[in-house]
């Protein structure tokens, strides 16, 4: 039905959006703001070694940046095809993971990032919710439950 073709539309743009605000997270990254983080944690650091410690969290923060898009990446894809595939699990994760995206969407939103970010940031429960509610219309049910005939069967 229509209600999956959209909503499997919608998570391939939620893993298009994932790349570019976690890139934009990566590529907005201030070291001064590491640095003031690093002398806030140990004021006892000066010289090489703060400067050692700004570039091991600024380093870190790139691993884990990168990281995380892969993982987002690679969920909006996974949901994609399963829900595709008409498989009710897939169907229920997705919904959980919209709402926990837009509970971290929430609590990020009290953090200090740059503008661009947050509303990048923005965009992924947006499409979250939608491809929920998508996904449980009446057409979407029934696609699931005929898939699920259609597996018992073979």
């Amino acid at each position: 039905p229509s209600s999956i073709a959209t909503a499997v539309k919608l998570m391939y743009a939620g893993a298009v959006v994932s790349v570019v605000s976690g890139l934009a997270s990566i590529f907005t990254m201030d070291k001064d703001e590491i640095r003031r983080q690093v002398q806030d944690s140990d004021r006892t650091l000066s010289g090489s070694k703060l400067d050692q410690a700004v570039n091991i969290g600024y380093t870190m923060g790139i691993i884990m940046g990168v990281v995380m898009i892969l993982l987002a990446t690679a969920l909006w894809i996974v949901m994609a095809i399963f829900n595709g595939k008409g498989m009710n699990w897939a169907r229920i994760v997705s919904t959980v993971l919209a709402v926990l995206s837009v509970l971290m969407t929430v609590f990020g939103l009290t953090q200090d990032s740059n503008g661009l970010v947050k509303g990048l940031d923005l965009l992924t429960p947006i499409i979250g919710i939608a491809v929920a509610v998508l996904l449980w219309l009446k057409p979407s049910s029934q696609y699931y439950e005929a898939c699920e005939v259609a597996r018992a069967r073979s």
